[in-house]
């Protein structure tokens, strides 16, 4: 079974420097097998080659030949063998830890990409817009900054949109396919000049 022992007197110095080193040799165009390198961070991390075929579903012959395959092209050895496992060399152990970030990091590249902001278009005639919707939209986009919110001032009718994902619109029924929520009733008043009011045209 493989163990994980970082060498005695081992630092973040000579980690850093392994991994310049590790930098260089993928520059000049020798970056090793992702299968190999994968093999080996599995294997070291859970200190077991039998695990580490287990986690990858493959045999423990197949680990031990990937992590050989990846010795020869490195061109150092990564694990001590003997009668009872396999243990990291000084080599192996200052290896593992920059090869267990660049996959972790891998990971969390890969992840972002599923992972934008949730966008809302959203349309609304000019003074209901201005007067109503602008003040609670910043109000929103500070309670959920994920969502990149955006307000656009319009004339068109909801059913004229495209692209929007929520409209207000003025009347008593929306259009065909469309689902709505009252938001506010509305009240006429005439309003006049009080000699129109008696009578008394201009």
């Amino acid at each position: 079974m493989p163990r994980v022992a970082p060498p005695p007197g081992s630092s973040s110095h000579e980690l850093i420097s392994f991994s310049h080193e590790v930098g260089a040799l993928i520059g000049r165009g020798n970056l090793p097998s992702l299968n190999a390198l994968r093999a080996f961070e599995v294997a070291g991390r859970l200190q077991s080659f039998s695990k580490a075929a287990g986690e990858l579903g493959v045999t423990q012959g197949a680990i031990s030949r990937q992590i050989k395959l990846l010795e020869g092209q490195l061109g150092i050895d990564l694990f001590h063998r003997t009668a009872t496992g396999a243990v990291l060399t000084v080599e192996g152990a200052k290896f593992l830890p920059v090869l267990t970030q660049s996959f972790h990091r891998m990971a969390e590249a890969a992840a972002a990409l599923h992972d934008d902001p949730g966008r809302l278009a959203l349309g609304a005639p000019p003074s209901f817009g201005m007067r109503w919707v602008m003040p609670r939209l910043s109000r929103f986009q500070a309670e959920n900054p994920r969502i990149d919110a955006r307000l656009t001032i319009t004339t068109d009718e909801i059913g004229d949109l495209p692209g929007f994902d929520a409209a207000v619109h003025y009347g008593a029924t929306p259009p065909p396919g469309f689902y709505a929520l009252r938001l506010a009733g509305e009240r006429l008043i005439p309003v006049a000049a009080p000699r129109l009011i008696d009578g008394n045209p201009p």
